[in-house]
């Protein structure tokens, strides 16, 4: 693929700002420049693939698909089935309530045992009651 003048001078460009803003700003986790973006971004709208461009400008590759994910993200429509609301932010003071003792319902429950072995438990006691009165029988 042939290269057209104005690419061949944005490529250029490109070199000389990473060159420049490498050597003024330390550290390997630096925030590029907008202008670097753009021209990257120019670029690959020229058709220049995001190796050649990463060759040319010394910007990791990673870094190069993250920027097109993130330019992908901004021209994205939001889908019609989101609605985006407004976020409100109120003021609302935190109520602390003390906590209620628990009371618990003793529940009375009876296990009846027939001379033959049967065992019924769980039973109230109106139900023991009817249970034993039909064993008697």
């Amino acid at each position: 693929m042939s290269m057209t003048i104005q690419t061949q001078e944005i490529l250029n460009e490109l070199k000389q700002i990473c060159e420049q803003y490498k050597a003024e700003v330390p550290g390997r986790h630096r925030a590029w420049p907008e202008s670097v973006k753009n021209r990257v971004q120019l670029l690959r709208q020229a058709g220049v693939s995001y190796p050649k461009i990463a060759k040319v400008s010394a910007i990791s590759l990673p870094t190069l698909y993250k920027w097109a994910q993130d330019e992908r993200a901004k021209k994205a429509p939001i889908p019609p089935e989101f609605h985006q609301l407004p976020v409100v932010l109120s003021h609302t003071e935190a109520v602390t309530k003390p906590a209620k003792e628990k009371s618990f319902k003793k529940a009375t429950t009876i296990t009846v045992i027939a001379p033959s072995g049967l065992k019924v438990m769980g039973l109230k006691v109106a139900d023991a009651c009817k249970v034993i009165r039909e064993l008697e029988r």
